[in-house]
């Protein structure tokens, strides 16, 4: 402690040598003769002891301009461009070469031409109703007549020395004899294109850059379009009267002692000191023994400076009580108590009776094509029913219809604990039993009823063979045969029908029926 002193008292001596000097060499720093600090574009915090001056500034920068043929330059920006010329002439090229500013020029040309093929006849005339197909066959056949056609002509028939005949109809209703004399090609029509001649474009690119900013001054300056200006407002400021710093604790106070901290001017480095007041004890507290429900509780507080003890007792607190179950199950009896956890004392008690019946309302089911299971049955020893709540039941198989095994999973929960696992099925019709032969006002197989059955088949065979037949289908259990006259061999089946379908169930075991005497 005493080495801490002597160390914050040369701290403090050292700290007032250096206002002091600091007083000395500004000795004008606070007061209305305070010179005035240099302008700065940062506005300073205004407080009542200081006087804050503004002014506005300028600086600007000039614009230059240029042209070139290039599309860059260096350190230049690009702000315009214009076609100034045309390049020498090229092409042909089939395709429009127009677009990026080009010069262009077509014309049109012949590429190929278009023929058909006429069909050429003749005959030779006499001038009178006469023809023939050659001029040297009587003299009087001189006049040669030629007619063209775009189509074949029709055929008449051959000339007797086998000279094919074609029929030109000269009015639409009659017609020469003409005789074929080859074919030429005749002009139709010329197929035209297009061809392009084309100039490239030669551009000048204008250009513009800035010259850099000049050194801010209070010389008003005026922008234009080659001239940008900017202004900003600027701040000085003088001291009229003590700025003290933030408080420097050089002496730190205690319980039992006063302490002693220093303020300095910023400006004149005049040092004010102020004694701080004894803090008193600083105590913190902590539970150094937990109350119970039997025994009071300590708090003890220590003063964090001279390490002073003083303790409190803490009233004994109310018992806590706490709900604790003992799950009851198919073994043994639960309970709910309430027990304090400190101290084990039992407030109150309760018997949770045991799980006595778990079952099935029904543990087999006739298959019949709908969903078919059953509900579960849960009573403690008392006989009475277990809430719905404590349990939940899970099917194997909720849309149960087919065929078959099926579980039915019970977990308990709440105040009830454990899990049975209960099994149903869903069976085919039992085996037909009981089949017999009667007599009642005619000879009849009869047997027993299968419960849920819809109907029954009926099958016989010879008694010393093994070659069943369906003989009937019945929905009772009856079937009247008259007609017996040797001993035969019976078994039947009972079914349902599900979805359109029958399901049987086994065939009973066959029976041997003699006739009666």
């Amino acid at each position: 402690m005493k080495k801490t002193v002597k160390l914050l008292f040369v701290f403090f001596a050292a700290f007032v040598v250096t206002a002091l000097a600091a007083a000395s060499a500004s000795a004008a720093s606070c007061g209305p003769d305070a010179p005035w600090s240099a302008w700065s574009d940062t506005k300073p915090t205004q407080t009542a002891n200081m006087a804050v001056e503004e002014a506005t500034f300028y600086s600007y920068r000039t614009k230059s301009t240029t042209s070139s043929s290039s599309s860059s330059l260096d350190g230049w920006t690009r702000y315009d461009y214009a076609v100034t010329g045309y390049g020498s002439k090229q092409g042909p090229v089939t395709y429009d070469p127009s677009g990026n500013d080009r010069k262009v020029t077509s014309e049109r040309y012949v590429t190929s031409s278009n023929y058909k093929t006429v069909y050429k006849y003749y005959h030779w005339w006499d001038g009178s109703s006469h023809y023939t197909v050659a001029w040297s066959q009587w003299g009087s056949y001189q006049y040669k007549q030629t007619v063209e056609t775009d189509n074949p002509l029709e055929l008449r028939g051959y000339s007797s020395d086998g000279t094919p005949e074609y029929k030109y109809y000269y009015n639409g209703t009659n017609y020469w004899v003409v005789y074929p004399e080859g074919t030429r090609q005749v002009w139709v029509s010329d197929n035209y294109a297009t061809r392009y001649y084309y100039q490239e474009p030669i551009y000048t690119y204008y250009f513009y850059k800035w010259s850099e900013w000049s050194a801010y001054s209070q010389t008003e300056q005026t922008a234009t379009s080659t001239k940008q200006v900017s202004q900003k407002t600027m701040y000085r400021y003088r001291y009229t009267a003590h700025d003290l710093g933030a408080e420097t604790v050089m002496t730190q106070p205690t319980c039992t002692k006063t302490g002693l901290s220093a303020r300095a001017c910023k400006n004149c480095g005049d040092i004010i000191t102020k004694t701080i007041p004894k803090k008193g004890h600083t105590y913190k507290s902590k539970i150094t023994r937990q109350p119970t429900c039997v025994e009071p509780g300590v708090r003890t507080y220590t003063c964090s400076v001279c390490k002073k003890t003083v303790k409190k007792e803490i009233k004994t607190v109310d018992h806590t009580y706490k709900r604790v179950v003992v799950k009851a199950t198919t073994a043994r009896n639960g309970s709910i108590k309430s027990k304090c956890a400190v101290c084990g004392k039992v407030a109150s008690s309760k018997t949770i009776r045991r799980i006595q019946t778990l079952k099935l309302s029904k543990t087999a089911f006739l298959v019949n094509g709908k969903v078919r299971k059953p509900t579960v049955i849960i009573r403690n020893t008392n006989g009475k029913d277990i809430a719905a709540k404590y349990y939940t039941v899970t099917y194997s198989n909720a849309k149960s219809k087919a065929i078959g095994t099926y579980t039915v999973t019970v977990k308990f929960k709440g105040i009830y604990g454990g899990t049975k696992v209960l099994t149903y099925k869903i069976t085919r019709p039992a085996q037909v039993s009981g089949i017999e032969q009667i007599y009642e006002k005619g000879i009849y197989f009869r047997w027993d009823k299968v419960s849920g059955a819809q109907g029954y088949e009926v099958f016989i065979s010879p008694a010393n063979a093994n070659e069943f037949k369906k003989v009937a289908t019945q929905t009772n259990n009856r079937l009247k045969n008259s007609n017996l006259k040797a001993s035969i061999k019976v078994k039947i089946r009972a079914y349902v029908v599900i979805d359109g379908k029958k399901v049987y169930g086994s065939f009973s075991k066959t029976v041997t029926m003699k006739p009666f005497k």
